[in-house]
Protein backbone atom coordinates (compact mmCIF):
# COMPACT_ATOMS: atom_id res chain seq x y z
CA UNK A 1 0.00 0.00 0.00
CA UNK A 2 1.46 3.36 -1.01
CA UNK A 3 0.81 6.59 0.82
CA UNK A 4 2.31 10.05 0.74
CA UNK A 5 3.36 11.40 4.15
CA UNK A 6 4.92 14.87 4.37
CA UNK A 7 5.76 14.78 0.67
CA UNK A 8 7.50 11.39 0.91
CA UNK A 9 6.33 7.98 -0.26
CA UNK A 10 5.72 5.36 2.40
CA UNK A 11 4.80 1.73 1.86
CA UNK A 12 3.14 -0.99 3.91
CA UNK A 13 1.98 -4.54 3.28
CA UNK A 14 -1.67 -5.44 3.52
CA UNK A 15 -3.30 -8.71 2.53
CA UNK A 16 -6.19 -8.09 0.16
CA UNK A 17 -8.03 -10.41 -2.17
CA UNK A 18 -7.43 -9.60 -5.82
CA UNK A 19 -9.87 -10.82 -8.44
CA UNK A 20 -7.37 -10.73 -11.31
CA UNK A 21 -3.93 -12.12 -11.98
CA UNK A 22 -1.19 -9.63 -11.20
CA UNK A 23 2.58 -9.61 -10.93
CA UNK A 24 3.12 -9.36 -7.17
CA UNK A 25 6.43 -7.58 -7.69
CA UNK A 26 4.68 -4.79 -9.59
CA UNK A 27 1.36 -4.44 -7.80
CA UNK A 28 1.15 -1.43 -5.47
CA UNK A 29 -2.22 -0.27 -4.15
CA UNK A 30 -2.70 3.46 -3.61
CA UNK A 31 -3.92 4.09 -0.07
CA UNK A 32 -3.91 7.90 -0.02
CA UNK A 33 -4.34 9.59 -3.42
CA UNK A 34 -4.07 13.13 -2.01
CA UNK A 35 -0.86 12.39 -0.12
CA UNK A 36 0.51 10.59 -3.16
CA UNK A 37 -0.19 13.65 -5.31
CA UNK A 38 1.81 15.82 -2.90
CA UNK A 39 4.73 13.38 -3.03
CA UNK A 40 4.50 13.32 -6.82
CA UNK A 41 4.59 17.11 -7.03
CA UNK A 42 7.71 17.21 -4.86
CA UNK A 43 9.38 14.42 -6.88
CA UNK A 44 8.73 16.16 -10.20
CA UNK A 45 10.07 19.49 -9.01
CA UNK A 46 13.12 18.65 -6.94
CA UNK A 47 14.35 15.12 -7.41
CA UNK A 48 16.51 13.32 -9.98
CA UNK A 49 15.46 9.80 -10.89
CA UNK A 50 18.50 8.32 -9.11
CA UNK A 51 17.77 10.31 -5.94
CA UNK A 52 14.11 9.29 -6.08
CA UNK A 53 15.10 5.61 -6.28
CA UNK A 54 17.50 6.03 -3.36
CA UNK A 55 14.74 7.68 -1.28
CA UNK A 56 12.11 5.06 -2.13
CA UNK A 57 14.39 2.04 -1.71
CA UNK A 58 14.65 1.96 2.12
CA UNK A 59 10.86 2.15 2.44
CA UNK A 60 10.41 -0.86 0.17
CA UNK A 61 13.36 -2.76 1.66
CA UNK A 62 11.67 -2.65 5.09
CA UNK A 63 8.94 -4.88 3.66
CA UNK A 64 11.44 -7.59 2.74
CA UNK A 65 13.10 -9.69 5.39
CA UNK A 66 16.26 -9.76 3.27
CA UNK A 67 16.33 -6.00 2.63
CA UNK A 68 16.29 -6.47 -1.11
CA UNK A 69 13.89 -5.05 -3.67
CA UNK A 70 13.16 -6.23 -7.21
CA UNK A 71 13.74 -3.81 -10.09
CA UNK A 72 10.09 -4.26 -11.17
CA UNK A 73 8.90 -3.13 -7.73
CA UNK A 74 11.15 -0.06 -7.88
CA UNK A 75 9.88 0.71 -11.39
CA UNK A 76 6.27 0.54 -10.18
CA UNK A 77 6.99 2.66 -7.11
CA UNK A 78 8.79 5.37 -9.09
CA UNK A 79 5.91 5.52 -11.56
CA UNK A 80 3.47 6.30 -8.77
CA UNK A 81 5.01 9.75 -8.48
CA UNK A 82 6.91 10.32 -11.73
CA UNK A 83 6.54 8.86 -15.20
CA UNK A 84 9.72 7.02 -16.17
CA UNK A 85 10.27 4.24 -18.68
CA UNK A 86 11.84 0.91 -17.74
CA UNK A 87 15.10 1.74 -19.49
CA UNK A 88 15.49 5.01 -17.55
CA UNK A 89 14.75 3.31 -14.22
CA UNK A 90 17.17 0.44 -14.88
CA UNK A 91 19.85 2.89 -15.99
CA UNK A 92 19.40 4.93 -12.79
CA UNK A 93 19.57 1.72 -10.72
CA UNK A 94 22.83 0.62 -12.31
CA UNK A 95 24.33 4.12 -12.04
CA UNK A 96 23.43 4.57 -8.36
CA UNK A 97 26.36 4.28 -5.98
CA UNK A 98 23.93 3.61 -3.10
CA UNK A 99 22.36 0.48 -4.65
CA UNK A 100 23.91 -2.79 -5.79
CA UNK A 101 22.53 -5.66 -7.84
CA UNK A 102 22.52 -9.04 -6.12
CA UNK A 103 21.21 -10.95 -9.12
CA UNK A 104 17.80 -12.09 -10.26
CA UNK A 105 16.65 -8.51 -10.72
CA UNK A 106 17.08 -7.72 -7.01
CA UNK A 107 18.96 -4.78 -5.53
CA UNK A 108 20.21 -3.99 -2.02
CA UNK A 109 21.30 -0.81 -0.29
CA UNK A 110 25.08 -0.58 0.00
CA UNK A 111 26.50 -0.78 3.52
CA UNK A 112 27.95 2.74 3.43
CA UNK A 113 24.45 4.14 2.89
CA UNK A 114 22.70 2.19 5.69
Amino acid sequence: MARGVNGQLTFSQEKRPIAHKADEEMLIVIGDPVGLDAAAQKAREHTSLTTLLEEIFPELAKLSGAGRVHAKTLYSAVNLVRRAGPRAVLHALTESRALSSVGGGYFVLNEVRR
